[in-house]
């Protein structure tokens, strides 16, 4: 497989898949490499299987970040009304706990189905060029960032594939690259998560983790 991205996102979970849905609006080719074999795995146990997918009452105290002003941005560019409507706009019933918590009436799998239209909706030239917006069971072995390149490789371990592939996308007029992770969490590797393994990529390219 030999194919050019504008954006290649790391990690299929509720971050990267955000990160895949706004780059697509701004009108980037966009594809989400996840390790494990499906996407949202660890969106399938959150809420005991229901997904608390927001709070109603988040505000900037509720978050730590080594920059103090970056959850007043966050929220205030992306409240948790906007995340409500989009809920509602794929008509996925949800209902109330304490403290505002809102959770799936069904499963968590309603969220994750969400995510992944929304992906594919948000990505039209690559839908008319038939590109696949996820690559699943793909191992990471390096990014690298060059003169006006940025690569990643990786390897499918899982599709018996065998080879390895090589990813790459030129950056035009100087344009940079940036990372969605979500927070170090835990390491749990059976739901996709690798502790502070994403944080540390994005430290050995001098990205800021806020």
């Amino acid at each position: 497989m030999n194919q050019k991205y504008d954006v290649i996102v790391l990690g299929a979970g509720a971050a990267g898949l955000m990160c895949a849905i706004e780059a697509g609006k701004r009108g980037r080719q966009v594809l989400v490499l996840e390790r494990a074999d499906r996407i949202g795995k660890k969106i399938l146990i959150s809420g005991g299987g229901r997904c608390n997918f927001t709070s109603l009452h988040s505000s900037p105290e509720n978050f730590f970040s080594a920059n103090r002003h970056f959850a007043k941005s966050a929220l205030a560019r992306y409240t948790p009304a906007d995340f409500v409507r989009l809920v509602e706009k794929h008509r996925i019933p949800y209902h109330e706990k304490k403290l505002g918590q809102l959770f799936c009436d069904r499963a968590a799998s309603d969220i994750i189905t969400m995510l992944e239209q929304e992906c594919r909706d948000a990505d039209e030239a690559r839908q008319e060029q038939g590109l696949q917006p996820f690559l699943v069971g793909a191992d990471l072995l390096a990014v690298a960032r060059h003169a006006g390149r940025g690569a990643g490789e990786q390897r499918d371990g899982r599709g018996g594939v065998g080879d390895d592939r090589r990813l790459a996308e030129e950056h035009q007029g100087g344009e940079g690259h940036d990372g969605a992770t979500a927070g170090q969490g835990v390491h749990q590797p059976a739901h996709g998560c690798r502790g502070q393994h994403d944080h540390d990529v994005a430290r050995r390219h001098h990205r800021r983790a806020w």
